[in-house]
């Protein structure tokens, strides 16, 4: 008579993988991801923040931000937000989904179990669901990142990949399509498993065939309703590349539209790119995982087994060469592993079918390929040294480890050693060692391997302070959402940056931080060159009427602007609302209108030698203005300045500055102003534009400040 667990093992399964997912998802969440308090990654962290507060005012699943809607098509991570964004304050919303993203990284499990299934028995399968949860790269729940819901739907896509190639229908072939989309949907990276499905499908009744007539004709005749939406896929591609401004990837269409694909270096970057995947994974599931799938592509024994080593094949390499030609083009080749890190528990099924097969021969031959592979490339890897933690490869988390084990040996030959070294052992243990044996060392290595990088991780995270200044895992200090507070519930916010330190990366931050943390600004505006937004989203000109200093069409606009303190700009009649960390909170009249406004000027103040710059005032009656000018650090200057009535010039020491004050009487709807000339030629650093600031160029004098103050005594 069968046992009860015999009889409900299903029941018993789905329990376990319930506590499993509780579990780890528990203990990150309490010890790690839930601890954490500050943004680290931007502007990514920035971008789904908003998104999410978008859809939850809006109530539009479409990408808007700033009041535009922008070609941003991975919207799964944000609309898993958006009730929280919704219904709590930014600050609380932060810390609460960061609990969530310990949880939905976590139900990647569920998938992970399912798909081991398809080759493995429950022990095994629930094994890989354990260890695929455990992975280093866990480590981006403590980051509001869309990997949190890629990895599990990058998993089921794989599952329904698998089961339309494996035993294909026409519902299985639908529900392949709708497993792609959701992957899509939470990373347009995975775009790329549109080829991969029906590449799969060849390589497989191809391969499984072993003839190249009968395997095309079985793929088309097994798999006609994919083909039906492939068909209408295309003509669809074609209409939104025709007809939308964003394309079918969005802003992500620059990764296929510039440069090649297969650019020079991308063998290169697409090995350091797996090798570093490798070692983060502990190296035995690459070498023996990926030897069981080199082995069943090559000798399959069930049509299962091959279907999944063709799927998962041919998706480790798309990826990784995707993965390589974005890093080349785009990211200066730097190692980006958390890219590619979804084809881990891929390797782990792999493992798992090989510590489990009866034919290890086959296994341990393709094993050597593995290890030979890993051994002649591992060498290039940089093994670049990071203070705190890398997010784009937190498998560089062992590079201290290694450069200090290293020695005199070089730490890539030292680690291509250790790799052929390992490689080896674990082909003869599966060889000649009793299996009991193999299996629970290597599985118990690797958990203990896992466990102990997710720790030192996560130490080296919360011990850290983040781009602010402030500690990831420690009280702020300080009201982050401090615009929010000064300002009426409902009123929209915009902000007018620029420079607030000679560091472009410390200005970046600052408006980066004041954004973040509150809801209340959804605008963004810049003057007609387009300087300094330090926001990713779209912005607003603001066009200032040369003759009246009036605004068109800003009746409705944001009620109060965050600016920086001295914008030699412009000047907006309103009042201030609020100081804080270096900026103001100014109530603005609408429409908008200029109480004076500079031409000629550089965006950051400075004068033009010989040429005039103009400081035109649009505050009616009878106005005092002080105008404060400046000379360069390391330069003396000289200037003259005018008005209707009067010139003064003067000179100023290096460094020094000077306020000039004068009296006007402005007419009703039109102007009056003074001319700035700088007499003198310095030079001074480029203007700060982005974050590497290189040449000089010529200046005169510099705006420091201006201030306008209404007279009581008439024109």
């Amino acid at each position: 008579m069968r046992s009860w667990a015999e009889r409900n093992s299903n029941l018993v399964v789905g329990a376990a993988l319930v506590a499993l997912w509780l579990g780890v998802g528990t203990v990150l969440a309490v010890f790690f991801s839930g601890r954490i308090r500050d943004w680290s990654v931007m502007t990514d962290e920035l971008l789904y923040a908003k998104l999410a507060t978008s859809i939850a005012e809006s109530g539009s699943p479409l990408p808007s931000v700033h009041g535009t809607s922008i070609a941003v098509y991975n919207q799964l991570y944000p609309l898993l937000l958006a009730p929280l964004y919704g219904t709590l304050s930014p600050p609380d919303a932060f810390r609460v989904a960061h609990v969530l993203n310990a949880f939905l990284m976590a139900s990647a499990a569920f998938p992970a179990y399912l798909l081991a299934r398809q080759v493995v028995g429950h022990a095994w399968s629930f094994g890989v669901a354990a260890l695929s949860i455990l992975v280093p790269w866990m480590i981006v729940t403590g980051f509001l990142m869309t990997e949190v819901v890629a990895y599990p739907a990058f998993l089921w896509a794989m599952l329904a990949l698998q089961l339309a190639i494996a035993a294909p229908t026409g519902r299985r072939d639908l529900l392949a399509v709708g497993a792609l989309a959701l992957a899509i949907a939470a990373r347009t990276q995975f775009a790329a498993l549109a080829v991969v499905l029906p590449l799969a499908i060849l390589g497989h009744e191809i391969g499984y065939a072993r003839s190249l007539r009968t395997g095309v004709r079985a793929a088309f005749e097994r798999h006609r309703v994919l083909a039906a939406v492939y068909a209408l896929g295309v003509v669809a591609v074609a209409l939104v590349e025709v007809l939308a401004t964003g394309g079918v990837l969005g802003v992500y269409a620059v990764t296929v539209e510039e440069g090649s694909l297969l650019p020079s270096g991308v063998w290169s970057s697409a090995a350091k790119h797996l090798d570093a995947v490798a070692i983060g994974c502990g190296l035995a599931p690459f070498v023996l995982g990926g030897g069981w799938l080199l082995a069943m592509l090559a000798r399959p024994r069930l049509r299962a087994e091959h279907a999944f080593a063709t799927l998962a094949l041919l998706t480790i390499a798309v990826l990784t060469f995707e993965v390589a030609s974005f890093s080349v083009r785009f990211g200066a080749d730097i190692i980006r592993d958390r890219y590619l890190f979804y084809v881990v528990p891929l390797l782990l099924v792999g493992l798992a079918a090989a510590l489990s097969t009866a034919r290890p021969r086959a296994v341990a031959i393709a094993a050597g390929v593995a290890t030979l592979f890993f051994t002649a490339t591992a060498a290039s890897l940089p093994f670049t040294r990071y203070p705190g933690i890398s997010v784009d490869t937190p498998a560089s988390v062992l590079n201290d480890l290694l450069v200090d084990q290293s020695g005199e040996l070089g730490t890539g030959t030292f680690v291509a050693l250790l790799g052929l070294f390992t490689g080896l052992v674990l082909i003869l243990g599966c060889l000649f060692a009793p299996r009991a044996l193999v299996v629970s060392t290597v599985v118990g290595a690797l958990g203990v391997f896992s466990v102990l990088m997710l720790w030192s991780e996560a130490d080296r995270t919360l011990s850290s302070n983040g781009l602010s200044g402030r500690p990831l895992a420690g009280a702020p200090g300080i009201v982050l959402q401090w615009v929010d507070t000064v300002v009426p519930d409902g009123e929209d916010v915009a902000l007018v940056a620029l420079p607030v330190s000679t560091a472009w990366d410390t200005t970046a931050i600052r408006w980066w931080d004041v954004e973040f943390w509150n809801r209340s600004i959804t605008r963004a505006y810049v003057t007609s060159n387009g300087h300094f937004t330090y926001t990713p989203f779209p912005v607003e000109t603001l066009e200032i009427n040369p003759r009246s200093g009036t605004v068109a069409g800003t009746e409705d606009a944001p009620r109060y602007h965050v600016v920086a303190p001295g914008d030699p700009r412009f000047r907006l009649a309103g009042s201030p609302v609020a100081r804080n960390l270096g900026l103001v909170v100014r109530a603005v009249e609408r429409p908008y209108r200029a109480v004076w406004a500079t031409t000629r000027v550089e965006a950051d103040g400075w004068t033009r030698p010989g040429e005039q710059a103009i400081v035109r005032v649009y505050e009616p009656g009878s106005v005092r203005v002080r105008v404060a000018l400046g000379a360069p650090e390391e330069e003396p200057a000289g200037y003259a300045i005018s008005s209707a009535e009067e010139t003064r010039t003067g000179a100023l020491e290096p460094g020094a500055g000077e306020y000039e004050t004068f009296d006007l009487c402005v007419p009703k709807g039109s102007y009056a102003q003074l001319e700035v000339l700088g007499t003198s030629a310095a030079r001074v650093s480029e203007m700060q534009l982005g974050p590497a600031v290189e040449g000089t160029r010529p200046v005169g004098v510099l705006l420091a400040a201006i201030r306008v103050e209404p007279l009581r005594q008439p024109c």
